[in-house]
């Protein structure tokens, strides 16, 4: 995956990322102290694996999944999909705040 933009929103940073021409919303939390030492930074590529933060296979996502435009990680931190990225919103166990372990 390759970084095309960082940006954050009150406790989370927005990681976008490009794989196979698909653009990659990533939602890690801010972080005071990361045990990963390798900072995120923009164009660098890197091996992350990403999981859907709507994951119908879990039995706990709407009905249909396309119908959902934000999602409130907190009472004052709405996310929100955005066109030209693909229709979820993502997570990585391998990026705590800015820094991943890959």
């Amino acid at each position: 995956m390759s970084i095309t933009k960082i940006d954050s929103v009150h406790n989370y940073y927005l990681i976008y990322a490009s794989k196979d021409g698909n653009i990659y919303k990533i939602v890690s939390q801010k972080v005071q102290k990361s045990e990963y030492v390798k900072k995120i930074a923009m164009g660098g590529k890197y091996r992350f694996e990403v999981f859907p933060v709507i994951d119908k296979s879990s039995g706990f996502a709407p009905s249909n999944y396309l119908d959902v435009k934000c999602l409130a990680f907190t009472d004052s931190t709405k996310i929100c999909i955005e066109e030209g990225c693909l229709p979820n919103l993502y997570y990585s166990n391998d990026i705590e705040g800015l820094y991943t372990n890959k």
